[in-house]
């Protein structure tokens, strides 16, 4: 009997990896997974991390800092647990208003 066109994972276009699929990758040594991560998240955490912190330089070393955390950290991380996404605006929140009310 033929298969259903779509029935076969094989059949299905690949879509982009999910976020715990990356930080498995990542904690591994995968440094793809990383960049990944980063063209996914970048964005956003740098804009959260603007309107804490508004002056771009910050904003950015912030963002940078937090993916080199994720890197060292991804093996702790439990993406069943704590969605990944915000697991990183969390890191980013926590480290911009840190950097915030030092800067007071």
């Amino acid at each position: 009997m033929p298969s259903l066109p779509g029935s076969d994972s094989a059949d299905r276009p690949a879509g982009p990896p999910r976020d715990s699929v990356l930080l498995e990758r990542l904690a591994t040594g995968d440094l793809q997974a990383l960049a990944e991560l980063v063209a996914r998240y970048s964005a956003s955490l740098y804009a959260l991390a603007f309107a804490i912190v508004p002056d771009p330089a910050e904003a950015q070393e912030i963002v940078d800092n937090a993916f080199s955390e994720v890197r060292w950290e991804a093996r702790q991380f439990h993406p069943t647990q704590y969605p990944v996404g915000r697991w990183l605006a969390d890191a980013i929140r926590e480290a911009a208003v840190a950097r915030r009310r030092a800067g007071r």
